[in-house]
């Protein structure tokens, strides 16, 4: 079994004198520190391996160390009777978060502020949609990552059923949480093989069918002959959801950032803000159509009139005006779905839905609409890819 000490480095003093105070874990014959304070040689019992009662910081010290023993000594025990491996190294991580007292709501905007720092706007409100479901779960009562495991998932999942919240939904909150542990792991907050969801099925969450998003090509045909008055607000925003159509649909953000740079000759490159990955769509006909002539009007180095130079510097005000349009877009393609007779609710995202689902129905297969939309594998591809109506499927029938 692994040992706990703690133990004064006497080998070498501070600039004030006083020498530091560390909490030795050995496993395996190698050896882990973590500094919890200091002391003088003549302050210290070496014989116990604790501070004498005449330390002015004695109690302080005191608790501190049996603390990190008592907690390391419960995690050591923990993992015995579960026969988990350790190393001291992962000891030293558990007596480093427990100092640190990241919690999990704490940790939550730790990540959202860092995405919103990296430019990922829409994945950073995702984040803040979890957390604020957490939060009511918890009554606005923050917890530990100690407090979460299979149980915790399951009385989660009941409390959102009992409000009568989608399977689809359920599923985002989960897999949200799931990839904020991973981001816990990679930062060393939690040990390496810290895993509250390996007892969660998410396979009969992916079987459930997603509300049909995509549209028929001779609706988007519709889109593409209705005509607003040009420079209008509705006008852009017809050409926003084109434009994402005929560029593999082409996320609102993204689009909103794009500049003249992006475009090099026949293609559109850019590098995709929730995924860093790096685009790269051939422009078709129409697409250049639009391009051109925001390229005649051009007002700077934005492609589209969302984003301006002068007005929008800072991540902030970019972040509020991509909102602001959004909302007037998604207002927008509203109306003009309705007038058009459209039954789905036209919003920028079934654009994406249906340039994956057109390309579907006119032959393609998954692997070439899985390189056009850039995903890791034909399992997100097959997410954005509609049914095949039954004119297509008695078709198919009919050719036997």
């Amino acid at each position: 079994m692994a040992s706990v000490k703690a133990f004064l480095k006497d080998s070498k003093a501070l600039k004030n004198g006083q020498y530091s105070v560390f909490i030795r874990v050995t496993q395996d014959r190698k050896h882990k520190y973590f500094k919890i304070g200091t002391s003088t040689k003549e302050l210290w019992d070496y014989e116990q391996g604790l501070p004498h009662k005449k330390h002015p910081l004695y109690r302080e010290l005191m608790i501190n160390i049996k603390q990190k023993e008592t907690l390391a000594s419960k995690q050591i025990m923990n993992w015995e009777s579960d026969d988990i491996n350790y190393t001291a190294d992962e000891i030293k991580s558990t007596l480093k978060a427990e100092n640190k007292k990241v919690t999990v709501f704490s940790y939550y905007e730790t990540v959202i502020k860092r995405l919103i720092k990296e430019g990922r706007l829409g994945y950073s409100d995702i984040f803040n949609a979890n957390l604020r479901s957490l939060k009511k779960y918890r009554s606005d009562r923050d917890f530990n990552f100690s407090d979460v495991h299979t149980a915790f998932i399951n009385d989660y999942v009941t409390y959102l059923r009992d409000r009568e919240i989608k399977e689809n939904t359920i599923f985002l909150h989960l897999r949200n949480f799931k990839t904020l542990i991973n981001y816990a792991r990679a930062d060393k907050i939690v040990r390496d093989t810290y895993n509250p969801f390996k007892e969660t099925s998410f396979a009969k969450y992916r079987k459930i069918k997603t509300e049909k998003r995509a549209i028929r090509i001779d609706k988007t045909m519709e889109i593409e002959a209705f005509e607003p008055e040009i420079e209008s607000r509705m006008w852009h925003s017809k050409n926003y959801y084109l434009f994402s159509y005929y560029t593999m649909g082409t996320n609102f953000v993204d689009l909103a950032k794009l500049t003249w740079d992006n475009i090099q000759t026949d293609l559109l490159i850019y590098t995709r803000a929730k995924t860093k990955k790096e685009y790269k769509i051939p422009l078709n006909d129409k697409a250049k159509a639009i391009l051109a002539y925001y390229r005649e009007n051009s007002r700077g180095k934005y492609i589209f009139p969302i984003l301006t130079e002068e007005k929008h510097k800072s991540m902030k005000a970019k972040r509020d005006r991509m909102k602001r349009v959004l909302s007037y877009l998604n207002q927008d393609l509203k109306a003009i779905g309705t007038k058009l007779g459209i039954e789905i609710k036209l919003t920028s995202y079934v654009a994406r839905h249906t340039a994956a689902t057109t390309l579907k129905r006119s032959g393609q297969s998954v692997q070439v609409i899985k390189e056009l939309m850039g995903h890791d594998s034909e399992k997100t591809t097959e997410i954005y890819l509609d049914e095949l109506d039954n004119s297509v499927l008695q078709g198919a029938v009919n050719s036997l």
